[in-house]
């Protein structure tokens, strides 16, 4: 073994050619590149498991069921039909979205922000298998600032769950916020005005409450 001289009075050793000490050499790193390469794979793990956590900071459960409407309408109207014409208006407010919906057909989601049932949709995480955003070809990797999602379809009543539609009792929610509105009427008489914007579940109904059918607004 040889010294070499350094800077600030520190030595720096080499190893000889002798017998056996390159072999020495090899076992003693192979522990060490072991070690690195284990640990590049957790942080990469850990970093994948970071990226799919989403961080919803805004969440609604949709109010106003078409059979309370319908009610409503037969207080001014006769002849009605049992057939609603619904929708909702959702406004995307910051750029990069994306947006969670829960159908109440089949029960809710324990964790939005980690769904396990198929019929859970994600708009704007640029994977069609798990849903498109409304009025997209294919779903974009972030919805943009603007955006007007348009949930609009009819609405038989009495309700069958076994339907899958865009309807009051959805949960829906985001990364950002967004603006929800609600119109809906019966196809007969025709279109008449019934129109509410909403507020955030947390004001219609606590996010805890995930079991509750949802009818209309507390007092």
């Amino acid at each position: 073994m040889h010294s070499y001289p350094f800077r600030w009075g520190v030595s720096v050793f080499g190893i000889s050619s002798g017998f056996g000490s390159k072999k020495s050499l090899q076992n003693a790193v192979r522990p060490i590149r072991g070690i690195r390469k284990l640990y590049a794979i957790l942080l990469l793990a850990g970093c994948t498991g970071f990226s799919q956590a989403a961080v919803l900071v805004h969440e609604f459960y949709l109010p106003m069921p078409e059979a309370q409407i319908r009610q409503a309408y037969g207080l001014i109207e006769t002849n009605l039909s049992n057939t609603l014409d619904s929708a909702f208006s959702v406004v995307v407010t910051g750029d990069g979205t994306v947006v969670y919906y829960d159908q109440w057909e089949d029960g809710y989601e324990t964790d939005m922000s980690h769904p396990t049932q198929s019929t859970t949709q994600i708009w704007g995480d640029g994977n069609n298998a798990n849903g498109i955003a409304p009025g997209f070809t294919n779903d974009p990797v972030g919805l943009p600032a603007g955006t007007v999602l348009t949930l609009r379809n009819l609405v038989p009543l009495p309700r069958n769950p076994s339907t899958l539609l865009f309807d009051a009792r959805d949960r829906i929610a985001a990364t950002k916020a967004l603006v929800v509105s609600r119109f809906a009427w019966p196809t007969t008489p025709g279109r008449c005005a019934h129109w509410s914007p909403l507020v955030p579940g947390w004001r219609w109904y606590p996010v805890r409450r995930s079991t509750a059918s949802p009818s209309v607004a507390p007092s």
